[in-house]
Formats: C-alpha cells, structure tokens, sequence
C-alpha cells in the first residue's frame, strides 16, 4: 500500500480492494473520518472537566477523563463516518475526490452502518458513565451532527452549525463532571402562591396590628409573598399613610408608616436595622416575615408556598442521576 498526502485528503493506490486485511481496513476507517484531527476537540473537553472539578473542590477522577475521551472519540468518527456517507454521491462527481476510500471502493456502506453502530454503542455506554442526565440530552447534542451534512450544500450558515457542535465537546465534559445542580426555588420548586400560615406577635401586640402593617408596607411590591400578606389582611391599602419607601433587595422593605419608621423582611435586614429578635422568630427565620417598628420588633408572620405536582420526583430523579448536591438560590 502507498500513501499519498495531497490536499489533506488521504490517498489510497495498489490496493487489491477485494483482499484487503483487517489492518488496511482500519487505515481506510481511520483516514475516512480524519482520525487524526480529534486532537482538537480533546484538549477543550479536558480543561473543561478539570475547571469543574476545581469550581466544586473535587479531585480529579480519572475514569471521567476515560469517559469524556471515548464519548468525544465516539461521536465524533460517527459524525464524520456518516458526514462522509452522505457526501459519497456527490464525491464521486468530484475528481479530485476520486481516491478517498468511501469513493474508490475501500469501504463500503456496510463497512460504514457497522462502524456506527459500534460509535453508537460506544457513545451511548460512555454518556451513562459520566451521568444519566447527559444521556437525556445527547438528541440534542447529535442534532448538529445531522443538519450540517444537508445545510452545507445551502448555505456558509453550516459552519455555525459546525461550530456548535465543537463547542458541545467542553459543554458536556463539564457536565459530566458536575455533581450540583443549582435551582431557583420561587415558581421553579414551588407555585409561587404564598399563604400566610402562622402570625405571632409580640407582647401587647395584636395579631390584627401586626398584619396591618406589614400589608401597609407591603403594598408597594410585586413580590409574591408582599401579595400573600395583602390578601390576608383583606382590606384596601392606603398608600398616603406610607412614606419613605426603600426597597432593601433581597432583604426587605424600610418605610415610614404614620411617621414612625417600620422594617418588614428577613432575618438579614433585622440584624441590618439592629432589632432585637426573640428565639421563636430566630427559629422560624427561615420561612417568613418580621415586622419591626420603631427599633422593636412587633412579631413574625410564616408564610409557606406549596410544590409543583411532580417537583419531589424531579429532585428524586436528579439524585438518582448522580447529582449529589442540590442547592436552592
């Protein structure tokens, strides 16, 4: 067998096609799907599982470098193999494709379905080693692999599409490495439709007072738990009586109400104005409301929000795909 390099192109001559060995079979393969520009896809996938792992403090695992090495060997000889498959009726036309080894005859289409299912196999056991979630996602990741065969021959708009598909390599190493998932918990997790549940008040402070001025203050945000405490109280806020609103994001609400200052929010903007909380209110700090007013703190309401259908499931599911922390924003 003589090889010839002429245009990047591998080019095949004095080769006996109908007794070729198994090793000049493999030299045909592997010059079919330009084996050798893996090399540049592989090193992106590789800083990529080694950024994860550094983000989340985690050693490096090993098997998940085998893994991502055989997932991007594997997807990338099928999208080639099946690229070049395609491109075959056309190369034929081509001479200066002439000696490519799908056109002289060295591989025939069986050679190629078997290849595939082989890639296939491969990719697919690959991806369930790394994590379940990546399988859920791998249609997504093989569409690029199909249009860009088709789109070439209409349009330069293919090389976007190539691009895409290049980038997926360190997209789903990291992925693969990751084992935290991080979610919003308001309207993701849960409804979003809050309730107050529970109002405790402080000494010589009524249940009905201290809910008035928190919906009093309340009023002037969109949040679902500032909506959750108007519709308990039941009553139409008057604005004029509220003054020197200040949104405190992330915290609160600080205004005047009837002249005296007043605090509403989480356990943060408490510490921030100085208030002095009680042990059931540091409890509870997690799930609802304070209210002070003038410097004391007036008592807490707990609000609570119930879960989508189907969320528990979802967060099962998510451990069972190997996602070992869950963080809630």
């Amino acid at each position: 067998m003589t090889r010839l390099n002429r245009d990047d192109d591998e080019v095949f001559e004095k080769i006996d096609v109908n007794n070729m060995t198994f090793w000049q079979k493999i030299d045909a393969h592997l010059s079919n799907i330009a084996f050798y520009q893996i090399v540049f896809s592989l090193p992106f996938a590789y800083m990529a599982v080694l950024l994860a792992n550094k983000m989340h403090g985690l050693t490096t695992d090993w098997w998940t470098v085998l893994w991502v090495t055989t997932t991007i060997v594997a997807a990338r000889s099928a999208a080639l193999a099946l690229d070049n498959m395609i491109d075959l009726k056309y190369d034929k036309d081509q001479p200066r494709f002439n000696e490519r080894p799908m056109v002289a005859g060295l591989i025939t289409h069986r050679d190629v379905y078997l290849l595939l299912a082989i890639c296939f196999a491969v990719l697919i056991f690959s991806v369930l080693q790394l994590n379940p979630v990546c399988i859920k996602l791998l249609p997504v990741a093989a569409l690029p692999f199909v249009i860009y065969p088709y789109m070439k021959r209409l349009t330069c708009l293919c090389h976007y599409i190539c691009g895409v598909a290049v980038a997926m390599a360190p997209a789903g190493a990291w992925l693969g490495a990751c084992d935290t998932v991080v979610l919003d918990k308001t309207g993701t997790l849960t409804r979003g439709s809050f309730s107050v549940a529970e109002i405790k008040s402080a000494e010589g402070i009524t249940e009905q007072e201290l809910l008035e001025t928190a919906a009093l203050v309340e009023q002037f945000s969109s949040h679902p738990i500032a909506l959750s405490l108007l519709r308990a109280w039941g009553k139409q806020p008057d604005p004029s009586r509220v003054s020197e609103v200040e949104n405190v994001v992330g915290e609160g609400i600080c205004a005047c109400l009837d002249g005296v200052p007043v605090a509403v929010g989480n356990m943060r903007l408490m510490e921030r104005m100085n208030i002095a909380l009680t042990e059931y209110s540091i409890e509870l700090a997690g799930s609802g409301v304070f209210v002070a007013r003038d410097g004391k703190l007036m008592g807490y309401l707990s609000v609570k929000d119930e879960l989508k259908p189907g969320t528990k499931e979802a967060l099962a599911d998510m451990r069972r795909a190997g996602v070992k922390r869950i963080v809630m924003l």
